[in-house]
């Protein structure tokens, strides 16, 4: 993947957008929210110049489709090992009933087996 620090990036006010839309927490974004939003900010884009700038961003590495999904190159590599590692501990855990204690006090409040509800 290239990097650049450069302002003039074709397509460079897509990254921005994206990242802007991310940072509520979604780790990915459609292509309609992403031209929704740059239009917003971007009066005179036409579709055709965020379909070029789109292709050229997924072409040079900076973002990353999966379906319909759009992720920052970034974040989708985060994304991937993250579940890689998740699915490497589930296959290997022991999914049995979790242990709870009889009496649990938290913050001086103590529950008891009535409030776990599954007693």
């Amino acid at each position: 993947m290239k990097r650049t620090f450069e302002k003039d990036l074709q397509g460079q006010y897509l990254l921005d957008s994206t990242e802007a839309l991310t940072m509520n927490g979604d780790a990915y974004v459609s292509s309609d929210q992403l031209y929704r939003f740059a239009k917003r900010n971007h009066k005179a884009l036409i579709y055709d110049q965020f379909r070029s700038d789109r292709v050229f961003l997924l072409r040079e590495g900076f973002l990353r489709l999966e379906g319909s999904r759009l992720y920052q190159k970034n974040i989708w590599e985060y994304e991937n090992a993250a579940a890689k590692a998740l699915a490497e501990i589930l296959a290997h855990n022991d999914l049995g009933e979790p242990y709870l204690p009889e009496k649990l006090t938290v913050l001086d409040i103590q529950n008891n087996e009535r409030l776990y509800g599954w007693r």
